[in-house]
């Protein structure tokens, strides 16, 4: 029999099962006086003879007896006072979680609640720790874990809690902590001495197969021998009255009580990873529902998603933008009312959806109200429950309007070569089978340009005409028309005695005689050279336009992740660096912060290289210097253009300043460099400078190109193959490249042509073949006084606040808490909410004025934008700043990007978001 669950069960029927025992004890008792007694032969008592089955059993049932009275006991136990699970004096350690798997998947108060449930049968303490080391959860029930604790607190001389736990004389969080260590690293359970002379037993927490955390309690008495309690006098620094009055206060637990708390323990560990599991697996199925909507809304189609009585529960962006309804207008109304003049096609198709068949068009008119008409594809087709039962309908629409178009003009264009063939002369001919003799008319001759008086007029002769790679294929062709006796249709290319190329296109017929027998072939022959090279040019530029269309996925692609990585970037940068401006210097952990705040730094750079390849950065022309934005580009042009490529600087001294984009120099050095990378084969060298130059009007009348006026020339040259007159012709052209398929798009250096035009510059190209190239980039100087020549200077002080009232909007919490603290850090007085609604509230409840808005442009409930504008009615003179990590073209659309509006771009240091503010506040 097991020890019972003495919490589920009724008073009778513990009163019952302990009345069972006391009668067993009893009956066994008696069975035992009347065991047989041994005499001798003179009938002298000598033994006893007892059954060692019915002591064991006697014994067994003693103990059980035993344990349920020293639960029943009022003095002991589960219903015995504890002491209250208090919060230590330096506070609760669980609010410098940073893992927070446990303790966010389970939470605090149920967390509790399961290591209450063996804590109360100790009355110790008993921790939960984050497979990190954090403290998820810490309780003290007894006076004599308390005061250990407190006591080893003591010891860190500093209130602050980082500092005492990273000390290392912490002595009980060190014993606690290292117990966890322990089981962490075997994987299993320890049972181990504590430092403040009782035990420690922890069990490692599972979650998916991986040790998540652990869980540990303390049990056992504390030590009342005098060479203990002298040592841990020595070592807590209290005095040995103090622990044996904590020592007294604390009753003596049984055996049996310590190991049902441990059987507790490990089921209460396997329950914690149980939920963890199950958290895990919500936030997985979450993130799964977040990515299907993502591909949903950047899919071509619009999608609309219908429950069976065709009210909506779903639509698309584009589904919205297409239709010019917004998503209140349509989530939870009726299809039909939404579009009361719905054709009735569709509403028999709809019909035919909910009735489990799937209808769909490939092309499809549908005219708009404004007369015009759009081509769409659509498919409609049922969506399913769980049950397997129709649950409502899925209707994608695609606008092919555009395709249609040049469907259409395509088909007229060819409609329109076939008439011009038709009227076109053709050159006739006829072969005589049986004496091999060819006759042409006056255009085949035309065509083949050659004279009748050098024409063989032979079928041989015909042949040595024909381009050798086509001669086999078109011979096989004619012939096998032969032996089936069936007309032929090929086009071939023709060798000119010069060298060029002519495409023919070629249709032939037999005659035959009574018997079969061949004997007399005619033709025509059409010169297609102009339709081949067109078609052949068709086919290139489709090339070029898709790998144009997948370079420009990879770039919305980019432009997402780059928003991504600023949003995690602002929180990463603004606590490292609030973390290393605490920090004293001296602190073990400064240099690792400062690590973090400096990796940090690189990643913002880049992130917008990242979105500069992407083409969607917000576009900032500062003054520079050149030379030092080239500098900065260096290692990873080497990287760009390989080791085997050397890669030679030289700068002009105090050259002028420009003003100019820096991510548009990175983009201009890149394409550069990869152009001289792939025009070298082996070992070569490339080579930047950079010098000042001037240009009057004598020097530009006999230089076309050339601008009058001082500039700052940038010079890429290569050692390569250089190039001929008919590639630089053509070389700043779109789509224009001297590359194989997949080696290049041409757009590189057009995209350097527009950058540099952009910025009021001229370009000038030098190459031959096998001489190398040479790219020469002129800028305009900067004659203004530069507003900054520095890229990543920053303010030597900051601009602090005066104590004015800032309201804060942010949807992402984080970010959100970390601009607050670094506000607040400036001396700003913060009102910080997470959506638009709750900011209003805020605004409403404030009892004084509110000096300036910061708000992120992109938020659910509405933009940055349209907010603002709301919170212009209660604060007319309040002023706005807005900030966002989304692409310049994200922005744009939420009307952000105007002239005179106030922007700071994620991630932001303390020092930009320092001045920002402060100019903003003071403009």
């Amino acid at each position: 029999m097991s020890d019972p669950d003495l919490k589920k069960m009724t008073p009778e029927a513990i009163r019952q099962m302990v009345d069972e025992l006391k009668a067993e004890n009893e009956s066994l008792r008696r069975t035992l006086e009347a065991q047989e007694v041994v005499h001798d032969e003179n009938n002298t008592p000598q033994k006893i003879v007892f059954s060692a089955s019915g002591m064991l059993q006697r014994k067994k049932g003693e103990d059980r007896l035993a344990r349920i009275e020293w639960m029943l006991d009022p003095d002991h136990g589960t219903s015995a006072a504890t002491g209250e699970n208090v919060t230590p004096e330096y506070g609760d350690l669980s609010a410098l979680n940073t893992r927070r798997i446990i303790l966010d998947s389970v939470g605090r108060v149920v967390l509790k609640n399961i290591v209450e449930d063996f804590l109360h049968l100790l009355g110790t303490s008993a921790a939960v720790y984050e497979s990190n080391g954090d403290y998820a959860l810490g309780l003290f029930s007894s006076r004599w874990c308390r005061f250990m604790d407190t006591a080893s607190w003591r010891l860190c001389n500093t209130k602050d809690e980082r500092e005492a736990l990273a000390c290392g004389k912490w002595l009980c969080h060190e014993s606690c902590l290292g117990a966890s260590k322990i089981c962490m690293e075997s994987g299993a359970p320890v049972d181990i001495p504590c430092a403040g002379g009782i035990r420690l037993y922890a069990a490692p927490i599972y979650s998916n197969g991986k040790i998540v955390g652990t869980m540990n309690m303390g049990y056992g008495d504390p030590p009342r021998d005098k060479v203990s309690l002298e040592k841990l006098s020595g070592e807590y620094g209290v005095t040995i009255a103090e622990l044996l009055e904590n020592a007294a206060s604390y009753e003596h637990r049984p055996h049996f009580i310590i190991e049902i708390a441990k059987q507790r323990l490990l089921a209460a560990t396997q329950l914690i990873g149980e939920i963890v599991d199950r958290k895990q697996t919500e936030d997985a199925l979450e993130h799964s529902y977040d990515l299907m909507r993502y591909i949903i809304e950047h899919a071509n189609s619009a999608v609309a998603v219908h429950d069976r009585d065709l009210k909506y529960i779903y639509v698309s962006q584009r589904y919205l933008d297409r239709y010019k309804v917004k998503e209140t207008d349509v989530i939870g109304k009726h299809h039909y009312d939404v579009f009361p003049d719905l054709p009735r096609k569709w509403r028999d198709v709809h019909q035919k959806a909910l009735a489990g068949e799937v209808s769909r068009a490939e092309r499809d008119s549908y005219p708009r109200e404004d007369g015009t008409l759009d081509w769409t594809r659509w498919e409609c087709r049922p969506w399913y429950e769980a049950d397997g039962s129709i649950g409502g309908i899925i209707v994608y629409t695609e606008i092919i309007t555009e395709r249609v178009a040049a469907e259409e003009a395509l088909r007229e264009s060819e409609a329109k070569m076939r008439d011009a063939q038709a009227l076109a002369r053709m050159g006739r001919w006829e072969l005589d089978l049986i004496t091999n003799r060819l006759d042409w008319s006056d255009g085949i001759y035309e065509l083949f340009e050659v004279s009748r008086d050098k024409f063989g007029a032979s079928y041989e002769a015909f042949l040595s005409f024909v381009h050798p790679d086509d001669r086999g294929l078109l011979d096989k062709t004619y012939r096998s028309s032969l032996e089936k006796k069936t007309p032929y249709e090929i086009e071939h290319r023709l060798l000119m005695p010069d060298g060029r190329i002519k495409w023919v296109n070629e249709i032939g017929r037999t005659e035959y005689d009574e018997t079969g027998q061949p004997i007399r072939s005619v033709g025509t022959v059409q010169n297609i050279t102009e339709s081949k090279q067109a078609e052949l040019e068709r086919e290139k530029l489709q090339e070029q336009l898709n790998q144009a269309q997948k370079m420009e996925s990879v770039g919305r692609l980019a432009g997402g992740v780059a928003h991504d990585f600023n949003n995690m970037l602002t929180i990463i940068n603004g606590y490292a660096e609030m973390m290393a401006d605490i920090l004293p210097p001296s602190d073990p952990l400064y240099d690792s912060v400062k690590e973090i705040y400096d990796a940090g730094k690189r990643s913002e750079i880049i992130v917008r290289k990242l979105m500069a390849f992407a083409r969607k950065q917000a576009i900032s022309p500062v003054s520079m210097n050149l030379n030092d934005s080239v500098s900065s580009m260096l290692k990873m042009l080497q990287g760009l253009i390989g080791e085997n490529i050397d890669l030679l600087w030289k700068p002009e001294n105090n050259i002028w300043l420009v003003k100019m984009d820096y991510s548009q120099v990175d983009q201009i050095l890149a394409n550069l460099a990869v152009n001289a990378r792939d025009a070298i084969a082996g070992i070569g060298k490339t080579t930047i400078e950079t010098q000042n130059v001037e240009f009057d009007d004598e020097y530009c009348e006999t230089h076309a190109g050339f601008v009058p006026g001082q500039f700052v020339m940038l010079a890429v040259s290569d050692s390569g193959c250089g190039m001929d007159k008919h590639v630089l012709a053509n070389l700043f052209e779109p789509f224009f490249t001297t590359k194989e398929v997949g080696q290049g798009t041409g757009l590189g250096l057009p995209t350097v042509y527009g950058i540099v035009k952009q910025n009021h510059g001229f370009i000038n190209v030098y190459s031959e073949p096998e001489k190398g190239t040479t790219v020469r980039i002129y800028l305009p100087r900067l004659l203004e006084a530069p507003e900054s020549a520095d890229r990543e200077k920053a303010p030597e002080v900051l601009s602090k606040g005066r104590g004015e009232t800032i309201l804060v909007l942010e949807d992402e919490a984080t970010v959100l808490d970390i601009t607050r603290m670094m506000l607040e850090k400036l001396g700003y007085i913060v009102l910080a909410a997470n959506t638009p609604n709750n900011a209003i509230a805020l605004a409403e409840a404030h009892d004084g004025k509110i000096d300036l808005l910061i708000t992120d442009v992109v938020m659910p409930e509405m933009n940055g934008r349209e907010f603002s504008d709301k919170l212009n009615v209660l604060y007319p003179d309040i002023k706005s700043l807005f900030m966002s990590g989304y692409t310049a073209d994200v922005i744009a659309r939420h009307g952000i990007l105007e002239e005179g509006l106030h922007f700071i771009e994620k991630p932001f240091s303390i020092d930009a978001l320092a001045a920002k503010v402060r100019g903003v506040l003071d403009s």
